[in-house]
């Protein structure tokens, strides 16, 4: 089946991330054989009828904050064809969501669920998506699927690549939804940074949602890991097991590790001076 699947525009107050959930999204449909097309409006807010009147079998938002562009996009969609929105809107908000016309409106993490959704093995309306447990299972992300160059970082003058480390929260966040932490594997991130160095040449990373640091066996898994490699990496995380045990800001820097972005609302009140002290640059308290 040919599948639109479509990247609104962004807040325009923040810096594009790259769309990591669609691009997910893209290489799950992608591995079961459906031509997927995406249309990424970050930069080309440019939307005409005409771009979505080539034979396509459904087409399916990813709405992340930006809601409302979402339904002018749906405006433009052809007539009679489905529709799914999936995303932080419709999982926050699902019954609000259901009122505007979507023939699915998807809430948690939808890859287990992708191919039946399209193949119309469900029934429409607003549908729970079984939270994927084994991260490393799901193919790695379709970056060629957008042009990857607008989405490039820059950290200490190189360009970076973001990836994900886990999903979830250590936090509660909406009721509606499940958060608990699910980690990928030390194995399967460096296989990611290792892919996308040979396409892209990238060896620089910054790995958001990186709460190996809960866990001191699997952060020093990870770290010693990265001792044999290339690559250097840049982490959001929680600072307590990042900042307190002794050792660990001396075996992130030998890692590779250059930069560290600090959460301390979940924090144990560890000081982020010892990563400073060890040669790695933070954003202080944020």
């Amino acid at each position: 089946m040919k599948i639109g699947l479509i990247i609104p525009p962004s807040n325009p107050k923040h810096k594009p991330r790259i769309p990591l959930e669609a691009l997910y999204i893209a290489s799950v449909l992608k591995a079961e054989h459906h031509e997927v097309v995406v249309f990424d409006f970050t930069f080309d807010k440019f939307i005409n009828r005409r771009m979505f009147k080539k034979g396509f079998h459904c087409f399916w938002i990813v709405s992340n904050a930006n809601f409302q562009n979402s339904l002018e996009i749906k405006a433009f969609l052809p007539k009679g064809i489905k529709t799914i929105i999936s995303g932080d809107d419709p999982t926050i908000r699902a019954e609000d969501t259901s009122k505007y016309g979507w023939d699915y409106i998807l809430v948690g993490e939808p890859e287990i669920a992708a191919n039946g959704i399209v193949m119309g093995v469900f029934q429409p309306g607003i549908l729970y998506c079984q939270t994927p447990e084994n991260l490393d299972g799901i193919p790695f992300p379709s970056r060629g699927s957008v042009s990857i160059k607008n989405y490039y970082g820059r950290i200490n003058m190189f360009t970076t690549m973001e990836i994900v480390g886990s999903r979830g929260m250590l936090t509660k966040t909406y009721d509606c939804i499940q958060r608990r932490p699910r980690r990928r594997s030390s194995d399967n991130i460096i296989e990611e940074m290792a892919n996308i160095d040979e396409i892209y040449g990238v060896k620089n990373f910054v790995i958001s949602n990186f709460v190996f640091t809960q866990r001191e066996d699997l952060l020093k898994d990870f770290l010693l890991k990265m001792t044999k490699n290339k690559y250097k990496f840049s982490i959001i995380s929680p600072i307590d097991k990042v900042a307190r045990d002794k050792g660990t800001p001396e075996l992130l820097k030998a890692a590779g590790c250059e930069h560290v972005s600090l959460m301390p609302s979940i924090s144990d009140g560890s000081d982020p001076r010892r990563l400073t002290e060890a040669g790695i640059k933070t954003n202080g308290w944020v």
